[in-house]
């Protein structure tokens, strides 16, 4: 090992209180009394109710329900709990607010309304998580999880991916856009693509503060050691590769964006993202450590594999794109 070579031991845990122990009964009681509440307030009010307020009432008593079904059958008592703020958990936090703030800051300028774009953060983020870990999951780790379904539910125990959640934001867009114009479609893919970048960057960062997802091993004057795996091996930073990657994508996209007076041709902005970040993953993936055992035989990972889809799909939407706005000069 070069002296001079970075060593990385930053503890992936910014605060941590605890452990606690919590005697769950009292509050499966409790939150068995607001079901029967809310059951009972939804049979007795039903015909006085507006569509909107009982649609709100059902999805509360469904996830009511469903909070009670895992306290009885998933979580223990007593409960364990040891709260934690880590280093993955602000940047992933940091990320929806970085995104919120570049989607506030095109909707005002394009006069979209905001009332929209809270709802349609809500659906950016359950499309992201549901999307990661179902990702990680099925792809990485199908086999196991689909011999133990229960435990996709237990998230704070890792594994995230972010295909997974590409794809699970493609969905949601596609949903919101069902719901509040199927027109608007390729407009808001665009838009949410103009910010995906920025919180790739954040997830990668992240990664880099656990110390997961290392990079091969190198000689290279920026290579850095992971001392927290007991692993002395000068390792390229493949997370602060891809890190700057990103960010380098999305000040491209966003200068893109901003460059056009008028609006920008449709699916141009996600073209150029489809492309070039799955494209930046394809070729960074090549400076990683494998990441599950059975990828240890293939010529190419498995995140590289998912990215070829993507990478066509984003050809696909600069060809239309172009394409499109040449036939719109010809008329």
């Amino acid at each position: 090992m070069n002296p001079t070579h970075f060593i990385w031991n930053v503890h992936p845990t910014v605060i941590s209180i605890g452990p606690f122990l919590i005697n769950t009964i009292y509050l499966r009681i409790a939150l068995s009394a607001l079901l029967i509440g809310q059951l009972l307030y939804y049979f007795i009010n039903i015909n006085k109710l507006e569509k909107s307020r009982k649609d709100n009432l059902s999805l509360y008593i469904i996830l009511n329900f469903l909070i009670i079904i895992t306290f009885q059958f998933i979580i223990a008592n007593p409960l364990k709990f040891h709260p934690e703020v880590r280093w993955y958990g602000l940047l992933f936090a940091l990320a929806f607010i970085l995104c919120y703030w570049v989607l506030h800051y095109v909707y005002v300028r394009e006069a979209k309304p905001l009332k929209q774009l809270e709802v349609l953060t809500i659906y950016l983020i359950t499309g992201t998580v549901l999307g990661a870990r179902l990702g990680h999951c099925l792809f990485y780790e199908g086999a196991y999880y689909l011999a133990n379904p229960v435990e996709i539910l237990f998230i704070w125990n890792g594994g995230l991916a972010s295909h997974g959640a590409g794809i699970g934001v493609t969905l949601s867009v596609i949903l919101f856009a069902y719901r509040y114009g199927k027109s608007e479609l390729v407009w808001l893919m665009d838009r949410v693509s103009l910010v995906v970048p920025i919180a790739a960057t954040c997830v990668r960062l992240g990664n880099f503060f656990n110390s997961e997802i290392i990079g091969r091993p190198a000689d290279v004057a920026w290579a850095v050691v992971f001392a927290r795996l007991n692993d002395a091996t000068p390792r390229h930073p493949s997370q602060l590769y891809e890190a700057i990657a990103y960010i380098l994508i999305f000040i491209f996209l966003f200068i893109t964006y901003k460059s056009f007076k008028t609006e920008i041709p449709k699916g141009r902005i996600t073209g150029y993202f489809l492309t070039f970040l799955f494209s930046a993953r394809f070729l960074i993936e090549f400076f990683k450590e494998r990441q599950v055992p059975f990828e240890q035989s293939m010529s190419v990972d498995m995140g590289q594999l998912l990215s070829l889809p993507f990478i066509a799909f984003g050809i696909f939407m600069l060809w239309w794109s172009f394409r499109k706005k040449t036939l719109n000069d010809e008329l």
